[in-house]
């Protein structure tokens, strides 16, 4: 199961490959608001590719746009697909080698939206690119338990994974990404510039360097506007109260 936070709702998956959707029941019979009952809104079983199918977990894309959600449905089988509750249909992104047959493994989205990660049946952990569906490459691939990873969290604002399984005294292990302060700022320019800006001729022979100051003082500049901007408005905010005084 998981709750919608923006709209209350809650998604449940059985073990037939059956979704529903709950909503909360603001009013009883009577006339007076309960705010505890859920009721059906909507049932989710006509889908063959789900048909027959245990679903081990679900899971609300946390990027998806107002009025888009997007449902990861991990199930047996190795059934790993994305779900639109707006056209009500499975979309094109698919996650292969998620090997899971016969355990409740579960996978999530990260807290940004771009990764994919799943536990597995034979005790590993696999992360795909959630738009291309395309397997990553990264430290996580060396997590190995003797048993199925039942759970995997990623934390909500952090780049930080927490991972069990079961079976034995196995531990809780936690992996956190160790990144550099100043590659981050170079990657982070560099994509910008990319999306943004057409590379001329002679830089595309040549390439570019990325400069980490050119961050900072476009930083510092933006943090100045921003500082005249408040003053300005407080100005503003004087000036307009003077003059309901003087009325």
């Amino acid at each position: 199961m998981v709750f919608d936070a923006r709209t209350g709702r809650l998604y449940s998956g059985d073990g037939d490959g059956c979704i529903i959707i709950w909503r909360k029941q603001t009013q009883s019979l009577s006339g007076k608001a309960t705010g505890t009952d859920y009721v059906v809104m909507r049932k989710i079983d006509k889908m063959r590719e789900l048909k027959g199918k245990a679903i081990c977990s679900l899971s609300l894309d946390p990027s998806r746009p107002v009025g888009r959600g997007q449902v990861l449905i991990m199930a047996q089988e190795n059934m790993l697909r994305v779900f639109d509750l707006s056209t009500q249909r499975l979309t094109l992104a698919s996650y292969a080698g998620c090997d899971n047959h016969n355990n409740i493994v579960r996978a999530t989205y990260s807290a940004c939206g771009k990764f994919v990660i799943a536990g597995t049946d034979t005790g590993k952990l696999v992360v795909w690119d959630s738009k291309t569906g395309l397997k990553i490459s990264s430290k996580l691939d060396t997590v190995s338990y003797s048993q199925p990873i039942n759970s995997v969290v990623w934390h909500p604002t952090q780049h930080v994974v927490a991972v069990c399984s079961y079976g034995g005294t196995f531990p809780v292990l936690m992996y956190s990404a160790d990144r550099d302060v100043k590659r981050a700022l170079m990657v982070g320019k560099e994509e910008r510039e990319g999306e943004n800006e057409e590379v001329g001729a002679g830089e595309a022979e040549g390439g570019r360097e990325v400069d980490v100051v050119d961050e900072e003082e476009r930083r510092a500049a933006l943090e100045e506007k921003r500082k005249a901007n408040r003053v300005r408005y407080a100005e503003l905010k004087e000036k307009a109260m003077k003059r309901r005084e003087g009325a």
